[in-house]
């Protein structure tokens, strides 16, 4: 069980600003040249100009660092390149001062002034004259709330373009409702702490942003009013009827995605059962460990310049690996599948079962292992130099095992208790493969067998062999 996150719960986000997280804000001089957007759309809020950057108010809610508006004209832009619709706007912010038309969250057009844009609103703004948050259009002010001066609160604004209809929202559940009809004018930017021609200027501070592309329901938008309130230590706020009073929402994600490019460490994802897992990007130093009882359908796609996770699990089925590994590659513990370019060190496949595991790749050094009490169905087809794969089975059978591809020195080694339907092809120089079994009573075409007292049959060994020339022995070593 995790902390919920807009982006645990899989929301589709147009925009997300988290200047809380340090990792996300761009100090220049001291001052906020950058906040990241965190949606994965590259929406990132900038400012060039050194004299308009806000500043960073650190530790301010509940220990959290904020954006600091200074009311001189200081903002954040970004893209925003969507045709206007129903939206829904989630903001923790405070503002001060006497400051008029006051600008948390707004949006244009390419040369228009948000408050003269007859297509669409200013999502959450200051009133005129009055202690209220409200949204805008044309100078109408739409579904006003009383807001006081200086104290943090949580702000939604939700509009359905088919109704018409804007809800705004606080956290403590006060509501007011408007409407306007909206015409699905092309945006280009976004804004916060001021208008488009610099008439709404904040003094204030903001916290997070979150904007979704669409109307968010009742209860989603009670999991984020708990999300931001727990985030910030405004939960005392909450209605003694809301769901998160007593908690802040979690989530247990079955189904976890990470599919992105990663410059950072990503978070480790802990529950008893996790199921199709993916990960699908360029990952630049750590990537996630996953624990579980139970670990199924896990998939990571991507390219590694550096650690790779580890998959732990009692019962871990059709885990695949799809990338290039510089150092090191990754450890999966029980059923296995790779297709990639190993340069340093080996993958390790154990489990007291193994079966139907497939390592595809071009190996420049380590083997492959494969260690079980039962190993059976292996597939690893390989160029590899210059050591080659090796699958076992410890206490028990190893069979309907593939080794195909092309090998320098030495050669596969498949060994077991017993071992049966065993396939190695390719080409071998110098050495042959070696096939040991306790119990021997071989039938190779032109194998090396190497045997003790057990039965190995049904083996195959095809390629064009160099040196030395296969041996064939009968008996017990």
């Amino acid at each position: 069980m995790a902390l919920w996150t807009p982006g645990l719960a899989g929301i589709t986000r147009a925009i997300e600003l988290n200047p809380w997280k340090s990792s996300t804000v761009t100090l220049t001089d001291g001052y906020v040249s950058q906040v990241d957007d965190e949606s994965g759309n590259g929406r990132h809020a900038v400012q060039t100009s050194a004299s308009l950057r806000p500043n960073i108010a650190s530790a301010e809610w509940d220990g959290q660092d904020v954006l600091s508006f200074d009311g001189g004209g200081d903002f954040l832009t970004g893209p925003y390149n969507i045709n206007a619709g129903s939206q829904s706007v989630f903001v923790a912010f405070l503002y001060s001062g006497t400051n008029t038309n006051q600008r948390i969250f707004t949006q244009a057009p390419t040369g228009v002034n948000d408050w003269q844009w007859s297509g669409w609103r200013i999502p959450v703004c200051r009133s005129v004259g009055a202690d209220q948050i409200n949204s805008e259009h044309i100078g109408e002010h739409l579904a006003p709330l009383n807001v006081s001066r200086d104290l943090p609160v949580i702000f939604s604004s939700i509009y359905d373009a088919a109704t018409g209809i804007v809800s705004n929202r606080l956290f403590d559940g006060t509501e007011a409702t408007g409407s306007h009809t909206n015409v699905a004018t092309a945006l280009n930017r976004y804004l916060i702490g001021n208008a488009t021609d610099d008439s709404g200027r904040l003094l204030g501070k903001i916290g997070c942003l979150l904007v979704v592309d669409g109307v968010v329901d009742t209860d989603l938008r009670n999991t984020i009013f708990g999300y931001m309130a727990w985030l910030f230590g405004l939960e005392s706020s909450l209605p003694s009827d809301h769901p998160y009073k007593t908690a802040a929402p979690t989530i247990d994600p079955p189904e976890i995605l990470i599919n992105t490019a990663f410059s950072q460490p990503i978070p480790a994802v802990e529950s008893v059962t996790v199921t199709e897992s993916f990960v699908n990007g360029e990952i630049l130093q750590v990537l996630p460990v996953v624990t579980s009882t139970a670990l199924t359908e896990s998939l990571l796609n991507t390219s590694f310049t550096a650690k790779v996770p580890a998959l732990t699990a009692s019962v871990s089925t059709e885990n695949v690996v799809f990338g290039y590994y510089i150092p090191p590659p990754p450890q999966i513990f029980a059923r296995f599948g790779a297709d990639c370019s190993f340069v340093a060190p080996k993958p390790v496949i154990s489990g007291a079962v193994l079966t139907e595991n497939v390592v595809t790749c071009g190996y420049v050094t380590p083997r492959v292992n494969v260690f079980g009490s039962v190993a059976q169905a292996n597939n690893i087809t390989v160029s590899i130099n210059p050591r080659l794969p090796s699958i076992s089975g410890v206490s028990g059978e190893t069979q309907g095992n593939d080794v195909i591809g092309w090998f320098f020195s030495p050669a596969p080694r498949i060994s077991g208790l017993v071992a049966t339907e065993n396939l190695v092809v390719g080409s071998f120089a110098p050495e042959l493969p070696k096939i040991d079994s306790l119990l021997s009573a071989p039938q190779f075409y032109r194998p090396i067998v190497h045997r003790r007292d057990g039965l190995c049959n049904t083996n195959w060994i095809t390629g064009a062999i160099t040196a030395p020339l296969a041996t064939l022995s009968i008996g017990v070593e």
